[in-house]
């Protein structure tokens, strides 16, 4: 009786093989495609919040050194020039173009709204227009950073410490 030596894989085997083969390799490409995504949603959002916080603590640090009611030389809602008691020099905070500049130096793009608004308020905190610059002792900052997958909103009420 002659033995068969089999020494290799039939044909439907290699097949067989290929296609569970293919479909464990498309359920990987699929998951890494997957978490990919998520880390680009991830890092679009941190790069937003650090973006957010970064330009709050600018804003809120260098109003609230005004050096008195006569150092508020133009206060409209995309612009905000007085004299800085920190630095000794006035400071212009400017939204044109959806940038936010500081001293024409732009120190945020993708900026979607922003506003300054400026408020009169008393120590019990009611508050209302100040109709001149002298009386301003209450800025609220109101902006949205928007990038390619994200936006976020950020508001930011800063009281003038030398004006309260």
């Amino acid at each position: 009786m002659l033995k068969k030596n089999k020494k290799g894989f039939t044909l439907i085997e290699i097949i067989m093989v290929m296609i569970i083969l293919s479909i464990i390799a498309g359920m990987g490409v699929y998951s890494l495609a997957r978490f990919y995504e998520l880390w680009l949603f991830s890092n679009y959002k941190m790069e937003l919040l650090w973006g957010a916080r970064n330009v709050t603590r600018d804003l809120s640090t260098n109003i609230r050194m005004v050096r008195d009611k006569n150092s508020i030389y133009t206060a409209t809602a995309t612009r905000f020039i007085f004299f800085n008691l920190g630095t000794g020099a006035n400071t212009d905070y400017q939204f044109l173009d959806n940038r936010l500049y500081k001293n024409n130096m732009q120190i945020m793009r993708e900026v979607s709204s922003f506003a300054f608004t400026y408020y009169n308020c008393d120590r019990s905190g009611n508050c209302a227009a100040p109709g001149v610059f002298s009386n301003i002792n209450t800025v609220k900052i109101d902006f949205t950073l928007s990038n390619v997958r994200e936006s976020i909103s950020n508001q930011c009420r800063v009281s003038l410490r030398n004006l309260y």
